[in-house]
């Protein structure tokens, strides 16, 4: 019995062998066992994916990591980021210091250091946290020229105040850059060096507070409002009382009265001009170690007087330090810039990421100044990412950072961090697609989109790779976001392939898809285009040509859209083209040296051609030529599957006799069985001339095929050319026996 089986979508992408028993499932008839280098449309089709551009070849052979810097929506920039180095790509090619000169300048990231960089941007300044080195901010000072620098925070964050009346410590003077801190305990390690120290008065007990209309002495202290006053200057009018309006600023001086005229008892108004000295806490930072029990150090908050004339036993190190460890997840919520360290999180003071002040002057917290938090269990932060709430991903579950009280802000005394779910993640920096946060799951295999379910009143983090689990294998090891042309989440794997998950919400559409190229992808990200209209995938990658490793910088070209001229499709990877006035001799070539190489002039295939001395000879002359290497496509369908009259024909001897394609600018392709022999469709006709570009093709094409009888009844068809190839429909026709 012949059956006409119909298939109108694959944007069910590639499905798993786990699925091939499901033909139940509605994903089933709109997937594919494999979807190779091509590209799942939201429409359905099936889209071969364009080539990878060379741009440049990176410093060295050490693994360059990609990191992306976005200034507005037309000027983005790629950072090739290696050992000890950052170099700079934008408006498609590497930025020079002079011709021929790439521009560089020098990081403290080491190679082991850059996988695990995260960094988050704000306007022109890009943070980035790694773990092992101080925080770093990456300052863009003009169009082609950046500045790196240790991020030194003000004012914190700090560790929990001391605890031990015994440990105590003493400064040799409140102000300066050579002071020294003497403990009376072991607390200091040769770690510490560049980071904060908070001291803290006891108290004030030996400074008079400030009272109204009583008579002070030039030079006299006051305290008030939890900070001490100098009596700079008294009443122009001689009188020597102070006014009426207690002294609370914390800088520079102000008096505490008008200092003119006279009151109702007819006595001159008092008006004395008090200048702030210090508040009960100052702040130093370490410069020198000389042993556990004492440092040198530079006062950037004044200290008490009290902390230099006797010990205190109010004193608390910085959070971050190369002994207490740097933050290695970072995001912005809030308007706070958020660090991640261990099971900690602290946050800055709101509209200043660069302040972590979590008192005023007074010593008193503040609605909007810095927040320190554990997370609920001894779980080590993974990723931070900024959603309807700051998301949390640990190695166990995820969090929520949000207000306790949603009617006011998030503050010291209003934040809570319920748990959404337990599934745990692993370290790789999430992607925001949709209304979703994708991140990766504990084990790198799942993708999990996070998004927050009013009815529970929750994130819920669905498995997005349940019907292709296989896909991910080995593990996920980086994600970048490209909404333009189509919505998609890219995915290195750490085999150097790249993974594919094609998005809509609206659709409801989930589809992967699977990307190789001759070489070994090691970073990716995800940029503007020049013109803002698309977002440009960049890769680096390791590539073996005429037994030289190189490493490459490539970017991925725009998508094949339907009304593209025919000769500007580039379908190679590490390619580049020549547009120009007709030419036997392309030059320029010397990445790909040696390497025999796939040719497409004015649209028509070519003859292959090996690259010597950076060139190669073209048989007839063509003014736009693409060069480069050679990459399949295709796509396999699921097991076939015809209801014949004793139940489902999915364990059936069958075969394929006809295969029926809807295609759309497509040309060269061919059907096959899996692992069988393959049959060119022809799209070609007698009238087109030889040499000469073939129109594409548009329409259906039903052409005999080399079907043999099993149980499994695939097909196949792929690309075997640099060219175009869109799949709309597969319509296969299907002989089902009845017998076993």
């Amino acid at each position: 019995m012949v059956q006409s089986l119909l298939q109108t979508s694959f944007n069910g992408g590639e499905l798993s062998a786990r699925m091939e028993g499901r033909p139940d499932l509605q994903a089933y008839g709109i997937s594919a066992r494999k979807v190779r280098n091509m590209l799942v449309t939201v429409q359905g089709p099936a889209v071969k994916r364009s080539g990878f551009r060379w741009v440049c070849n990176a410093k060295g052979l050490a693994r360059a990591e990609l990191l992306q810097f976005v200034f507005n929506e037309t000027q983005g920039y790629v950072i090739e980021a290696g050992p000890l180095y950052f170099r700079f790509l934008t408006n498609d090619a590497q930025i020079e210091a002079s011709p021929g000169v790439p521009y560089e300048i020098v990081t403290p990231f080491a190679a082991q250091d850059l996988p695990n960089v995260q960094g988050v941007q704000s306007a022109e300044k890009l943070y980035l946290v790694d773990g092992r080195n101080p925080h770093q901010a990456l300052t863009r000072t003009s169009a082609t020229s950046f500045a790196i620098g240790a991020l030194a925070l003000r004012n914190g964050p700090f560790k929990d105040q001391n605890d031990d009346a015994a440990r105590t410590v003493q400064a040799s003077a409140a102000t300066g850059a050579g002071i020294t801190i003497t403990a009376s305990a072991a607390i200091f390690a040769a770690g510490h060096v560049g980071g904060l120290l908070e001291i803290e008065a006891k108290d004030f007990a030996s400074i008079p507070a400030w009272e109204p209309q009583v008579k002070v002495a030039l030079n006299d202290k006051r305290r008030s409002d939890g900070k001490v006053y100098r009596a700079a200057a008294l009443p122009a009018s001689g009188s020597e009382r102070t006014g009426t309006e207690r002294p609370t600023h914390d800088e520079g001086s102000e008096r505490d009265g008008t200092n003119t005229g006279q009151d109702y008892n007819a006595k001159d108004n008092g008006g004395v001009l008090w200048e702030y000295l210090y508040s009960r806490a100052g702040i130093v930072r370490i410069t020198a170690f000389i042993s556990a029990t004492q440092v040198t150090a530079e006062v950037l908050k004044r200290l008490p007087d009290e902390v230099v004339s006797g010990p205190t036993d109010l004193w608390a190190l910085g959070a971050f330090s190369d002994a207490e460890g740097w933050a290695d997840s970072i995001a912005i919520r809030d308007e706070r810039l958020w660090l991640g360290k261990g099971n900690e999180l602290f946050g800055s003071v709101v509209g200043d990421y660069e302040d972590f002040a979590a008192r005023d002057g007074s010593g008193l917290p503040q609605a909007d100044l810095g927040v320190r938090r554990r997370l609920p269990r001894p779980e080590r932060v993974r990723w931070m990412a900024a959603d309807r709430s700051l998301l949390v991903g640990t190695s166990a579950a995820e969090y929520a950072v949000q207000p306790l009280n949603p009617a006011q802000a998030l503050a010291f005394n209003n934040v809570a961090i319920p748990k959404q779910s337990a599934h745990g993640s692993d370290r790789v920096q999430p992607v925001a697609v949709g209304t979703s946060t994708i991140f990766v799951a504990k084990g790198g295999r799942k993708l999990r989109a996070a998004d927050y379910a009013f009815d529970r009143d929750r994130y819920l983090a669905p498995d997005v790779t349940v019907r292709a689990e296989h896909i991910t294998r080995p593990r996920i090891t980086r994600l970048a976001a490209q909404m333009e042309p189509e919505a998609s989440v890219w995915a290195l794997r750490s085999d150097g392939k790249l993974v594919c998950l094609t998005w809509s919400d609206d659709q409801n559409v989930r589809g992967f898809s699977l990307h190789e190229t001759d070489g070994e992808v090691n970073s990716i990200a995800c940029i503007p285009s020049p013109d803002g209209t698309q977002d440009q995938l960049w890769i680096s990658c390791t590539r073996t040509i005429n037994n030289v490793v190189r490493q490459t910088i490539e970017r991925l070209l725009p998508l094949w859209q339907e009304g593209d001229a025919q000769e500007d499709g580039c379908f190679l990877d590490c390619s580049l083209t020549y547009d120009g006035a007709p030419a036997t001799t392309i030059s320029g070539l010397d990445h790909l040296n040696g390497a025999t190489v796939t040719v497409i002039a004015d649209g028509a295939t070519h003859p292959d051609r090996t690259v010597t001395g950076g060139s190669i000879t073209l048989v007839r002359p063509a003014s736009k030529v693409h060069v480069g290497l050679f990459f399949t496509a295709l796509v396999e369908s699921m097991r076939l599957n015809a209801e014949v009259q004793s139940g489902s024909g999915l364990t059936k001897l069958k075969r394929v006799v006809k295969l029926g394609l809807g295609l759309q600018e497509t040309l060269c392709i061919r059907g096959r069985r899996p692992g069988g022999r393959a049959v060119a469709v022809p799209l070609r006709t007698s009238s087109n001339p030889l040499y000469h570009a073939v129109p594409l093709f548009p329409g259906e094409k039903l052409v005999g095929f080399p079907g043999t009888y099993d149980r499994e009844a695939r097909v196949v068809v792929e690309s075997f050319q640099a060219l175009p190839f869109t799949l709309n429909s597969l319509a296969p026709r299907l002989e089902t026996g009845e017998g076993e």
